[in-house]
């Protein structure tokens, strides 16, 4: 996971930005434990470095050196962050329809067997990793990000965040408007995209912002999407197609929810 800090404008404070390393054909629980343990730790050490300048800062062993310490502290509080995720992660049954999909021979199959599957954040999850632990499949993940038509990454400024409000943080130079910035913000697009492989065999599960939050169309909602080897194109065109900003692929859309589902064990495992 890389950072980059920022103090802001103010100085009474500062921003930081955190992005995720892709991998390729890697255990996703490490990936994953990876990511939520650099994450909390720098989250937690920035937070404990702050209290320091607090009229009541934390108390700090003989022998240890402040930032030393902070670390250890840091470390040890992601730690139990990780365990519990990975707790969490494992109880949440994975849908039939997706168990299914790794087993069928053909796309009309994988399509029947996705075509009214609804699924979580939490049971994609869960299906990379027992889908690893159980049958050996391998974890990637790429991100390719996409800026607007005409705008210029060079000419953007270090960080420029929209509050909730519609007020915007710039810290840097930029030679584009304020609103011209708003704007950049609004209509970027990152895209996710993650596979499973074991040998020759691969399921791909992709998706932005724009269709997770039901925005990418009028008439489908939350949705991530699909394909896999049994549709006819090779792995490497796939990732190679999604690189570009826009793209033609055949594939499945899978309903989204954020909420997880209830334990059911008549629809899932």
């Amino acid at each position: 996971m890389r950072f980059q800090q920022f103090a802001s404008p103010d100085n009474n404070g500062y921003f930081t930005i955190s992005e995720n390393n892709d991998c390729e054909y890697s255990n996703p629980i490490e990936w994953h434990k990876d990511m939520i343990m650099a994450h909390f730790s720098n989250l937690t050490f920035n937070h404990l470095l702050l209290s320091l300048q607090s009229p009541q800062p934390p108390k700090i062993p003989t022998g240890y050196q402040p930032i030393d310490y902070l670390r250890q502290i840091a470390a040890h509080q992601a730690g139990k962050t990780w365990n519990e995720e990975l707790e969490k992660i494992v109880k949440t049954k994975v849908p039939d329809a997706l168990w299914k999909t790794l087993q069928a021979t053909s796309k009309k199959d994988q399509h029947k067997s996705l075509k009214n599957l609804t699924v979580s954040g939490e049971q994609l999850t869960s299906w990379y990793f027992k889908s690893y632990q159980t049958y050996g499949y391998l974890f990637s993940n790429y991100t390719f990000d996409f800026l607007p038509t005409g705008i210029d990454k060079a000419s953007m400024p270090s960080l420029a965040y929209k509050e909730k409000s519609g007020s915007l943080t710039i810290i840097g130079n930029s030679r584009y408007t304020e609103k011209q910035l708003k704007q950049t913000i609004d209509h970027r697009r990152r895209r996710i995209v993650r596979v499973l492989d074991k040998e020759n065999e691969w399921h791909c599960i992709f998706y932005d912002y724009r269709s997770m939050n039901g925005n990418e169309t009028e008439k489908q909602g939350p949705h991530v999407h699909y394909i896999s080897d049994k549709w006819g194109i090779t792995r490497d065109e796939v990732i190679k197609r999604l690189s570009q900003k826009h793209y033609s692929l055949p594939c499945l859309h899978i309903g989204f929810f954020r909420e997880p589902y209830e334990d059911d064990d008549n629809n899932s495992k």
